[in-house]
């Protein structure tokens, strides 16, 4: 399975394969972000039989430049019903307006920037719509991650969200990857 990204100023494109996993089976794509020391963290926040239900992106200052990203919470609902919120990143800045996800959409993607540390991030979701692009145009290096549909499988994706990883630091928003669950779904 390749995951699309696209990485640099020149928009410079490159392919991160990723073998897909049996049915079940969880997979993490690589981290983009710097390579600032920072503490790694990795949120499940999709869990089986359950449901990412929102999400909010925290946007503040880091030294000298402005609106870079201070974190993000993750808003998911499990299958009794039961909510719960995880965040990672320091989340002094400004929360941006949260996003409800609708029943049924996945979150299938997430793009950005980042230089020294994640100048933003934009979610993207199975139904085609999109996150406002959460942070400031500072970044050097653009970048995207997205599971691809099988258009021919019924509009199935092989690979399902089931959470992020990266690095966050006491004062930064480092890096982000995805955390991915093979559906059996064959390419």
């Amino acid at each position: 399975m390749r995951i699309a990204c696209v990485v640099g100023c020149l928009l410079v494109t490159c392919s991160v394969v990723i073998a897909q996993p049996p049915k079940g089976k969880i997979v993490s794509s690589p981290v983009l972000g710097s390579d600032l020391p920072g503490k790694e963290f990795k949120l499940e926040v999709i869990p089986a039989d359950g449901k990412l239900i929102g999400l909010q992106v925290n946007v503040g200052k880091w030294q000298q430049f402005e609106n870079v990203v201070r974190g993000v919470k993750f808003v998911h609902q499990d299958a009794a019903g039961k909510q719960r919120a995880s965040q990672v990143g320091p989340c002094d800045g400004d929360w941006q307006k949260a996003v409800e996800i609708p029943a049924g959409v996945l979150v299938v993607g997430v793009s950005g920037s980042y230089g020294l540390v994640m100048d933003s991030l934009q979610f993207h979701f199975s139904d085609g719509t999109k996150t406002p692009r959460f942070g400031g145009k500072a970044g050097d290096l653009d970048f995207q991650f997205a599971v691809k549909e099988q258009a021919e499988k019924g509009g199935k994706y092989p690979f399902v969200v089931r959470g992020f990883h990266g690095k966050a630091s006491d004062d930064a928003f480092i890096g982000i990857g995805l955390i991915l669950e093979g559906t059996g779904i064959k390419k």
